[in-house]
């Protein structure tokens, strides 16, 4: 980084020359600032929502109960919370498919398997789909059988959740398949 020239030290031209470094610490920076906007407003919204629980706003109270007004409130600030679980869930996912070389280690892992070619690539992406999918799946149950159910707003049932996630598995690899 430093030079010495003519008895002066000199700073040398920007170290990072290396693109994949760059590219990296780039990834890195886009995601800490995503983050941390992301933080910012979602801790701006529990602040809120905590600090207005107490009262109906003066626009709804004659159609909004007090009690009504809570549950919503509460509501709110549980989904946040497991909002801001989800976010760092994605974080470190992110992270590991990329950085911690997770992607890679699944692309070799094909290839050594099914060889190169279009078979290859298919593979890969289903995989990655999938293992994406079975990572958010205990929060996505527990979303829908944990707060949801807590607040009295899930109607579904074990069986209808399952069903729900086999067909949009279907209608995913109807549509993403042929592309």
């Amino acid at each position: 980084i430093v030079a010495h020239r003519e008895g002066r030290l000199h700073l040398n031209s920007f170290p990072m020359t290396n693109p994949s470094l760059t590219m990296s610490l780039t990834l890195v920076v886009a995601l800490v600032l995503n983050l941390m906007a992301k933080l910012w407003l979602s801790t701006r919204q529990v602040r809120h929502v905590a600090q207005h629980r107490h009262a109906v706003p003066s626009a709804f109270a004659h159609t909004i109960s007090l009690e009504a007004h809570q549950k919503a409130a509460d509501y709110t600030l549980a989904k946040s919370k497991l909002g801001l679980i989800d976010l760092g869930l994605d974080a470190i996912t992110l992270l590991g498919w990329t950085l911690l070389g997770g992607l890679d280690t699944l692309n070799q892992l094909t290839l050594n398997v099914l060889g190169d070619g279009m078979t290859q690539q298919v593979v890969l992406v289903l995989s990655f789909t999938l293992i994406g999918s079975l990572i958010g799946l205990p929060l996505s149950l527990y979303q829908t059988f944990g707060v949801e159910q807590r607040f009295g707003f899930n109607n579904t049932t074990p069986r209808l959740w399952v069903s729900d996630m086999v067909k949009g598995l279907v209608v995913g690899l109807i549509l993403g398949l042929p592309i």
